[in-house]
């Protein structure tokens, strides 16, 4: 049935021989003269008590039925899909290169090869992930720059809220080796804050008044911190008005 719908057109099938398994894309019209192949093999030789020539006869039944109802019109196949190819594919392949490179801990060629991912897929937060956890891994404040420059700069709702959730954890712990400078923290809390995320907002808050002096920018962020919060509240009590009262401010 697949030779006859998908002809010479790779299909993804499952292999197991012994110990190694995977998956292999081959043409469907291959696959089905191997399996003809083999099906006619254990017919003549083997003295198994199997039908393989029902077997034999099953595939290549199949394969005249769907080619005979193509041909004659009753089977309508959409050949514009069968044509299309997943627009991930490059990525996917890409992504699992630097996960097999992550696996081997070729730290350095990971590094390497996941920031050019980064500059060709500059929206997947994957490549980010990655990199995030080789920054934290290695201790590398370089890299972790680049990570999280480039974390902050994804337009909101892009779903990288969970990882500046780990970010924020990560900055608060002594322990963990994670470094950004205030410029970049001040960033932080104003994305955790358009994300609503109170909880980690007010722990990132928390660890940045504790600087001394206490800067300007801090300042700042502490009466925005302070604006949304009391219109948060004033939202739950007062509803629709608020708007009206955020205009006003």
């Amino acid at each position: 049935m697949y030779a006859g719908v998908y002809g010479l057109r790779k299909i993804r099938l499952f292999y197991w021989l012994g110990p190694l398994m995977g998956y292999i894309r081959l043409p469907a019209m291959l696959v089905l003269l191997f399996w003809a192949g083999y099906e006619l093999y254990q017919g003549v030789y083997s003295k198994a008590n199997v039908g393989f020539f029902a077997h034999l006869g099953g595939l290549l039944f199949g394969f005249g039925a769907i080619v005979l109802l193509k041909l004659s019109g009753l089977l309508k196949v959409d050949e514009a899909y069968l044509a299309k190819e997943d627009p991930d594919h490059a990525f996917t392949q890409s992504l699992a290169a630097l996960d097999e490179l992550i696996s081997r801990l070729a730290f350095d060629k990971a590094v390497t090869q996941g920031l050019e991912l980064q500059q060709r897929f500059p929206a997947r937060l994957e490549i980010t992930q990655r990199l995030y956890g080789l920054a934290k891994s290695r201790n590398d404040q370089a890299l972790q720059s680049q990570v999280i420059d480039r974390l902050l700069d994804l337009p909101a709702g892009a779903g990288q809220l969970p990882l500046l959730q780990q970010l924020t954890n990560d900055l608060c712990d002594p322990h963990c080796g994670i470094f950004a400078p205030t410029v970049r923290q001040l960033r932080l809390l104003q994305a955790l804050l358009k994300a609503a995320d109170s909880k980690n907002s007010l722990l990132l808050w928390n660890k940045l008044i504790q600087l001394q002096p206490l800067h300007r920018p801090l300042r700042l962020v502490f009466l925005i911190t302070c604006k949304n919060w009391f219109f948060n509240a004033v939202s739950l009590l007062r509803g629709s008005p608020v708007q009206a009262c955020r205009k006003v401010v």
